[in-house]
């Protein structure tokens, strides 16, 4: 006797050809998890989509309708010269189904169908104001468009102590993590800069593509100024200039090259003078001082709030990252 899972398999084969197309066009082209499923589902079915006269075409709106983008790979960033066709040898099929087969059913808060519905909802709101991949450019729109940071900045940390040795692996995918759901928002950093147990298992953004792909602004854009961490500017002098809109991995990228760098006294108290709350109040100010010694350490304990919109220069989107 056949199985449940064979008898399922077979009913969904027997399916007239029009019938699956019409369940196909049903679905909601916002609702990027569910094509997906839908095209994993059996070879007929995924040959409905192959079968189209540019069938990446339909996965490149998708991942746009839910605010995916590119970059997450080196191939990611093989960027076509004509912006407005942005990753043009990319395959946008590949990055919808890797995307949502390691990290559409993840139970983490701020990530899985959670994270979609978020992204759905941002690009809704927008879908009146910007053209389909188009990323926002200040000289391309008569009227300037309020801008805000995506969410997840406010639920993502570092490793609170770096790798002793460079074999350990230091790739932002396995640094920058999301953060454990309940755990505290605020950890005392490792002075002795000694390697971390690690206690984030299954966190790190190379483990969660939803995250690392999203637009980290919306509307989406390709170009920003991002204002000085810790009374440091980031490389490019904070500059973030793409051909295709910049993600939540690219912001943390240009954060990752700096956090262990050492902090000048000036540097630290300045920040303390608008954070000192971050430090407990029992520690001595030498034991402060000696925790706070680099951008990493001091993550751990004035953690990453949001990216925050801060005014339009010029032709530049300014933006920092609001410290809690």
């Amino acid at each position: 006797m056949p199985s449940l899972s064979t008898l399922r398999i077979r009913s969904k084969l027997d399916f007239p050809t029009e019938l699956l197309l019409i369940i196909k066009e049903l679905l909601d082209p916002f609702d990027l998890r569910t094509h997906v499923c839908y095209y994993l589902s059996s070879p007929r079915v995924a040959a409905l989509y192959d079968s189209a006269d540019d069938p990446d075409a339909f996965w490149k709106l998708a991942c746009w309708n839910c605010g995916i983008g590119a970059g997450l790979t080196q191939d990611e960033d093989d960027i076509d010269e004509n912006r407005w066709h942005y990753l043009a040898g990319v395959s946008w099929k590949n990055i919808a189904l890797d995307s949502i087969v390691r990290d559409g059913f993840c139970k983490h808060p701020c990530c899985g169908e959670a994270l979609l519905e978020y992204n759905r909802e941002c690009m809704r709101d927008l879908a009146d104001e910007i053209v389909p991949f188009r990323p926002y450019n200040l000289s391309d729109y008569k009227d300037h468009m309020a801008i805000s940071g995506h969410r997840l900045f406010g639920n993502i940390e570092f490793k609170r102590g770096r790798p002793l040795y460079a074999s350990e692996g230091t790739s932002i995918e396995y640094d920058a993590h999301l953060r454990a759901h309940g755990a505290p928002v605020r950890r005392i950093a490792n002075p002795d800069y000694k390697s971390q147990p690690d206690d984030y298992p299954g966190l790190y953004l190379g483990e969660h593509p939803l995250a690392a792909r999203s637009f980290a602004t919306w509307a989406p854009v390709s170009k920003i100024l991002l204002l000085p961490l810790f009374g440091h500017w980031l490389d490019n002098n904070g500059r973030i200039k793409l051909s295709r809109p910049v993600i939540v991995l690219d912001v943390l990228k240009a954060v990752h090259k700096h956090l262990d760098r050492h902090l000048d006294v000036d540097e630290i108290c300045e920040h303390m003078e608008l954070h000192g709350y971050c430090i407990p109040a029992e520690w001595p100010h030498a034991e402060a001082f000696r925790v706070a010694r680099t951008m990493r350490s001091m993550l751990s304990v004035c953690p990453i709030q949001r990216l925050e919109f801060e005014e339009i220069d010029g032709h530049r989107i300014v933006v920092s990252l609001d410290l809690k």
